[in-house]
């Protein structure tokens, strides 16, 4: 049976987002809380779509994220952010997105 890496992270939620997967990755879950609150817009939601004055006004991040799916808030405290990584040639692996998560 393969090891799991359990990682756990204190940080902003843009930053999270900013990392990426690296190439060759194994296999881990990432429990990641954020440090203040935003809004990851998916990467072909329009930001314009957003208020960023009442974003700013009650202190929201707002960004894109390079994945796609719809916009999600993050606020401290207010929910488990669970990534869950593996490579390209885990076993587990799906490239067809639908199914990618079966396996869960």
């Amino acid at each position: 049976m393969a090891c799991w890496d359990v990682v756990r992270a204190k940080g902003d939620a843009r930053g999270f987002h900013s990392h990426g997967v690296p190439a060759g990755a194994q296999r881990s879950v990432r429990l990641l809380e954020v440090t203040g609150s935003a809004l990851a817009l998916g990467s072909s939601q329009s930001i314009e779509d957003v208020d960023l004055e009442v974003a700013k006004r009650l202190d929201v991040d707002v960004f894109n994220r390079q994945s796609g799916g719809g916009a999600v808030l993050l606020d401290p405290a207010a929910q488990v952010w669970i990534d869950v990584v593996i490579g390209r040639s885990d076993p587990l692996w799906q490239d067809d997105v639908s199914l990618a998560s079966q396996w869960l």
